[in-house]
This record gives C-alpha cells, structure tokens and sequence, in this order.
C-alpha cells in the first residue's frame, strides 16, 4: 500500500507542475528554448543557405553575364548599323541633288568623256621608268 501510495504522490506532483506549465503559458510567460539550440538553429540556417543558395544564384548569375554581354553586342551592331544608314541616306541624297556627284560617277563607272576630252594615263614614277625600257 505504501508503495501505491508513492505512486499517487508522484503522479500528483507530476500534475501540479504540468498544470504550472500551463498556467505559466497562459498568463504570457512564454516557453524559451535554450540559447544553445537557438545558436545552433542559426548556425545551421545560415550553412544551408550558403551550400544551397549558390546552386540556385550561379546559374542565374551566369545567364544574366551572357545575356549583358549578348545585349552589348547588340546594341554595337544597331550603332554600326544606323551608322551605315545615315551614310547611305546622305549618299542618296548626294546622287538626287549633287550634279558634280553624279558627273563623277558617270566617269568612273562608265568610263565617260565629255566631247572633245582627252584621258591621259598617269603612273607613278618607278612604273614610267619600267615602261621605258625596252
């Protein structure tokens, strides 16, 4: 009987400070963990970040260096380009308007002469000495 009533004593003071938790609890007095688990959840937070966050952010990082570079070789070849464009568009405006323009190229391209127009051929200087000699 004793030993029965050990058991009960036990069980009862079991209960109180069960009961004392709880009403701990309620009256706003929070459970803390321990410092210890709350350095060690920081620790390992922080190492699963930096194992797993650089497989994620490499790739991603990779792609935007070749898009930066593919966007600036872009953006030269649209400088070439209406470098090109405006050069054409003062070319056509030359040949439209330029009457000295459209002469010369009437000469150089179909080899014309205007009436009574000689052409001598010129050479340089070590060429007429070569064509000289016998």
């Amino acid at each position: 009987m004793t030993l029965g009533r050990a058991a009960d004593t036990t069980s009862i003071m079991l209960h109180d400070e069960t009961n004392h938790r709880r009403d701990a609890h309620s009256d706003g007095d929070e459970l803390r963990s321990p410092l210890g688990h709350r350095i060690m959840f920081s620790i390992l937070s922080l190492l699963a970040f930096g194992v797993f966050a650089p497989t994620v952010l490499l790739p991603l990082l990779r792609e935007h260096t070749v898009l930066l570079s593919e966007e600036h070789r872009l953006e030269k070849s649209v400088a070439d380009l209406e470098r090109e464009f405006q050069r054409r568009l003062e070319l056509r405006d030359a040949f439209e308007n330029d009457a000295l323009m459209n002469e010369r190229l009437a000469l150089l391209d179909l080899n014309y002469r205007r009436p009574n127009e000689e052409v001598l051929p010129v050479f340089p200087a070590s060429e007429a000495a070569m064509s000289k000699q016998p």
